[in-house]
């Protein structure tokens, strides 16, 4: 099932907000991008940005098939990420680096794969 957004949606259809590109699969895009949106929320619990991120990533997990023991994973996931050490060529923190990374990996991808293989059973 793939996610199609017309030149007709509108701003407040979900399927515009979800910016699920038409060729990945729905339910491991949601997954992904639940991942990236706690794990910005996670990086900074303190701004506007990372209350937007916890509502991105409400929005993203309430649209999914996954069973909850999947996102108490990614939790953990996203922990392990967030405390990776990353530097740069600027002092300072590069959550965001991490989240981007977390989002691509095949951590990610075998989290997802875990849990979507329940999906199939009766």
């Amino acid at each position: 099932m793939a996610v199609n957004v017309g030149s007709g949606a509108r701003a407040s259809d979900n399927a515009a907000t979800l910016a699920i590109h038409p060729a990945e699969p729905v339910q491991e895009a949601l997954f992904r991008n639940w991942l990236f949106s706690r794990c910005i929320a996670k990086a900074d619990s303190a701004s506007a940005l990372s209350a937007d991120a916890h509502r991105s990533a409400a929005l993203y997990a309430g649209k999914s098939l996954l069973p909850a023991a999947a996102y108490s994973a990614g939790d953990a996931l996203i922990d392990r990420f967030l405390d990776r050490p990353f530097a740069g060529p600027v002092a300072g923190s590069y959550h965001t680096v991490a989240c981007i990374d977390l989002y691509h990996s095949g951590e990610a991808g075998r989290l997802f794969a875990r849990f979507a293989a329940q999906l199939d059973q009766p």
